[in-house]
């Protein structure tokens, strides 16, 4: 070995045929094993991070929906009202919206 940079090989007529082989089938190969791995995971965790777009913003779409939501003002009731109170106002409420009214 000379400084560590280089490799020495034998020389020796059946060891060049193999080393030029090798590299020659090396060189004619597009994608390694390891490169076509690494691309399917990055691939999977591109579609994990979309994924994750998505539902973040399908939550948002949700919260701002119910954002202004006050069940007390469609009871017609305070927010401090009773168990009971809000118990009457909904039997109140089921039966002026009951469909087999």
């Amino acid at each position: 070995i000379e400084s560590g940079l280089k490799v020495r090989h034998c020389r020796t007529e059946a060891m060049e045929g193999r080393r030029e082989a090798e590299v020659k089938r090396l060189r004619t190969r597009k994608v390694s094993a390891g490169f076509a791995m690494r691309l399917v995971l990055l691939a999977l965790l591109w579609c994990w991070l979309i994924y994750i777009i998505m539902q973040v913003r399908h939550v948002l779409a949700t919260s701002a929906m119910y954002q202004n939501f006050d069940p007390y003002a469609i009871l017609e009731v305070g927010s401090f009202s009773g168990k009971a109170d809000i118990k009457k106002a909904f039997r109140k409420m089921s039966l002026k919206y009951h469909p087999d009214k």
